[in-house]
C-alpha cells in the first residue's frame, strides 16, 4: 500500500509530464497547422504526424494516471481525499476528450 505522500508525488510527476507533452503538442499545432508554415508540404506533414504521436502518448499518460488515481481511491481513508480523487478522474476524462478533439482536428488537416 502506498501512503498518501508517495502517491501525491507520483501524481505530481505524472502531471508534469502531461503538461509538458500537452504544451509541446499545442505549440506545434499553432506553428505547423494554423500558421502559414502549413504550406510547406513535407515539413508540415512530418510535424503533423509527430503531433498525432504526441497527442496519443499524452492520452496514454492520462489513462495511466486515471488508473493510478482509481486504485488510490480504493485505498483512501478520508472522504475528502476520495472526493478529490474522483474530481481529478473526471477532469482527466474531460482532458482526454479535448485531446481527442485536437487529434481529430490535426488528422482532418492532414486529409
Amino acid at each position: 500500500m502506498i501512503n498518501e505522500s508517495d502517491s501525491s508525488i507520483i501524481v505530481t510527476n505524472s502531471t508534469k509530464q502531461l503538461v509538458m507533452y500537452s504544451f509541446i503538442s499545442m505549440m506545434l499545432i499553432i506553428i505547423f497547422v494554423i500558421s502559414p508554415l502549413n504550406k510547406i508540404t513535407i515539413l508540415s506533414l512530418t510535424m503533423k504526424i509527430i503531433i498525432l504521436f504526441l497527442l496519443a502518448y499524452t492520452s496514454y499518460l492520462c489513462n495511466i494516471q486515471i488508473t493510478f488515481m482509481r486504485n488510490s481511491n480504493y485505498d483512501a481513508q478520508s472522504p475528502t481525499i476520495k472526493n478529490q480523487l474522483m474530481m481529478n478522474i473526471i477532469g482527466e476524462y474531460v482532458f482526454i476528450l479535448f485531446l481527442g478533439l485536437l487529434f481529430i482536428f490535426v488528422l482532418k488537416s492532414i486529409l
